[in-house]
């Protein structure tokens, strides 16, 4: 693994448990614990598609790997989604922390957006 994934996972990670740790403080144990599942799906989706992105394709093709994003992309949402079928079997609760945590990748990304219109703005 590069260590720029390595951080973003390391972000995804600490944006999911400040999500449990709120939610714990606030009494609400499921969704916390439904937070930090949620957070591992993150991390995982957010492996995915740096995998599909920095897989080299064999005929170089920008056209593959627009294809190749594309799948990857329709995969991680369905693995948020089946995420999430699961999780309602453990409650409400825990179902909105598994969201919580899952949209922790999102958030990340939203941060790393901000930071780039920042940085270009100076």
């Amino acid at each position: 693994m590069t260590q720029a994934l390595n951080k973003k996972l390391l972000a995804i990670g600490g944006v999911g448990l400040a999500a449990a740790a709120i939610a714990f403080g606030l009494g609400f144990d499921r969704a916390a614990a439904g937070a930090i599942a949620g957070s591992l799906v993150g991390m995982f989706n957010c492996y995915l598609l740096h995998a599909a992105a920095s897989q080299k394709s064999e005929d170089d093709q920008p056209k593959s790997l627009a294809v190749n994003l594309f799948l990857r992309s329709l995969m991680r949402m369905g693995i948020s989604m089946i995420a999430l079928l699961v999780a309602l079997r453990f409650g409400v609760e825990f179902l909105i922390g598994a969201l919580a945590g899952i949209l922790s990748e999102t958030a990340t990304y939203t941060g790393d957006a901000v930071r780039l219109m920042l940085k270009r703005w100076r």
